[in-house]
């Protein structure tokens, strides 16, 4: 089976426990994912619908080749006495919303979000994990999460014994603003692979450009240390990132730690790599309409073996 273990659901609606502040994603990347989610949704002038965006989603999965597909939630910045900051929140996505959207589609699997310093942090990964959650995922920038400090601890400790692994962001956040890149350094995950946690460190905190930092390195000396320590793929089909992810796709023991995501609702852009794919590739993917297919597609051109495209039924918890 092909999985994707890293694809975002938005919404508008604070209803539905969402937020999306589009006049505060002035990045690049942040422009492309405003713009792939109007597109989702079908409207371009106006903030899309709750209703058009899980819809449309929903459809492209479905018509997708891939067998199953995790829906991320995204909880709202939370203080460290337990009280939410909405002000600071830029986007978020409810825990109920994704849940509700993986019950329209046998292919999508409920990815959870929650944040450790929130007061019921524990009694919510216990209602989630009853909802089916099959991870939870973190961006420790974005959402101001300290992922070695003692305040997560019992998190963690709640995640090893229900056997739900964390997704957490690793390196530059290019989308959210907010936090420092510090906040992504992989090393930081310790503790929480010191208490048995399953870790999957998203993007392996490969840089976009050569002036950011490199986490790359620090995440492959933890695989060696940790067994319970993965990686995804998402989000690398660009220059920098493709080439590292070439040169290391021929070592046989990262491989064996690295999953598939795709990052959607960030596009692929194949013509950024058609060196490495060759352009018979790349013309033949940019005519996919279907953006999950692209991506997957993109992906697969960079020669990875097929184990890093169906490992994800080995690490994540089906309920």
């Amino acid at each position: 089976m092909t999985f994707d273990i890293h694809a975002h659901l938005f919404g508008t609606e604070i209803k539905n426990g969402n937020k999306m502040d589009f006049g505060r994603l002035k990045s690049f990347a942040g422009r492309q994912m405003d713009r792939q989610l109007r597109k989702t949704a079908g409207t371009w002038f106006e903030a899309p619908t709750d209703r058009l965006i899980q819809e449309k989603t929903v459809q492209w999965i479905e018509e997708s080749t891939l067998d199953r597909v995790v829906l991320l939630a995204l909880d709202w910045i939370y203080r460290i006495d337990g009280s939410r900051d909405g002000a600071r929140t830029v986007v978020a996505t409810g825990n109920d919303y994704v849940a509700e959207t993986a019950r329209l589609s046998r292919k999508i699997i409920f990815g959870a979000s929650v944040h450790p310093y929130r007061h019921d942090a524990l009694h919510e990964l216990s209602r989630l994990a009853d909802l089916g959650a099959s991870l939870v995922k973190w961006i420790p920038s974005a959402q101001r999460i300290k992922a070695d400090h003692p305040a997560c601890f019992p998190f963690y400790d709640a995640l090893a014994r229900t056997g739900i692994p964390l997704l957490c962001h690793s390196g530059v956040e290019h989308v959210l603003p907010g936090g420092t890149t510090t906040l992504n350094d992989p090393r930081r995950l310790s503790p929480a692979l010191d208490r048995g946690v399953t870790v999957i460190a998203a993007h392996l905190g490969a840089p976009m450009t050569l002036y950011e930092p490199n986490f790359i390195r620090h995440w492959t000396r933890m695989t060696r240390r940790y067994r319970r320590l993965f990686g995804d793929v998402s989000a690398l089909a660009v220059p920098l990132r493709a080439a590292m992810l070439r040169f290391i796709a021929r070592r046989d023991d990262i491989c064996s730690r690295m999953l598939y995501g795709s990052d959607y609702p960030q596009p692929a852009w194949p013509r950024l790599i058609a060196l490495q794919l060759g352009l018979r590739n790349v013309r033949s993917i940019a005519r996919m309409p279907n953006p999950f297919d692209k991506s997957l597609a993109t992906v697969r051109g960079l020669g990875l073996p097929d184990h890093v495209f169906s490992r994800a039924e080995k690490v994540l918890r089906f309920a």
